[in-house]
């Protein structure tokens, strides 16, 4: 398995600003509840549409979130916001020298 058309995710901050974090009760076949917290999977396929894949009909077409592929959705934004940080501490630095 190679991978290929390999692009960054742009505007990673602005797809990330659009997310909810929940907490939420998981109901499963055997009639009992857990409590989870997650994404909305819905919310996620709007912004990275790669890390959602839906159940066949005949298993209710539930939508699945890959967690693993939403890392790469937040690293780009830790990235968007340390260029962001960096550049408002030159600013103040250059500020403070006038």
């Amino acid at each position: 398995i190679a991978k290929s058309d390999i692009k960054v995710i742009e505007n990673a901050l602005e797809k990330v600003d659009t997310l909810s974090g929940n907490t939420y009760e998981l109901h499963n076949t055997s009639g009992g509840t857990t409590r989870s917290a997650g994404l909305i999977a819905q919310e996620v396929q709007e912004v990275l549409p790669e890390a959602v894949t839906q159940d066949n009909e005949e298993d209710g077409g539930m939508l699945r979130l890959n967690y693993n592929s939403v890392i790469a959705l937040l690293v780009e934004s830790v990235k968007e916001l340390s260029a962001e940080v960096k550049g408002l501490k030159a600013e103040i630095e250059e500020l403070k020298s006038k």
